[in-house]
């Protein structure tokens, strides 16, 4: 595979993985979809990625639900909103 074709299916499971937690991803979640550290980097210097906490980022304009979400990601898995 080449490393473009790579980018566009990584780019594809990002938006996908964004819709499901309203348009926030984690880092982690970003590294599973093979993005490195300088590419989130590069990403947020270039406004493709918006960072909300330490570690959480949005893919677009957030939305207040997008805010909520950024919120429990960012403070860890045992974590509930009411």
């Amino acid at each position: 595979m080449s490393p473009q074709h790579a980018l566009r299916r990584s780019d594809g499971e990002l938006v996908r993985r964004s819709r499901m937690q309203h348009g926030v991803v984690t880092l982690a979640q970003l590294e599973v979809l093979g993005l490195s550290e300088r590419a989130v980097r590069n990403r947020v210097a270039t406004g493709r990625l918006h960072r909300l906490h330490r570690g959480v980022f949005a893919t677009e304009r957030p939305t207040p639900e997008a805010r909520w979400m950024a919120a429990i990601l960012a403070s860890g898995p045992r974590v509930a909103a009411t």
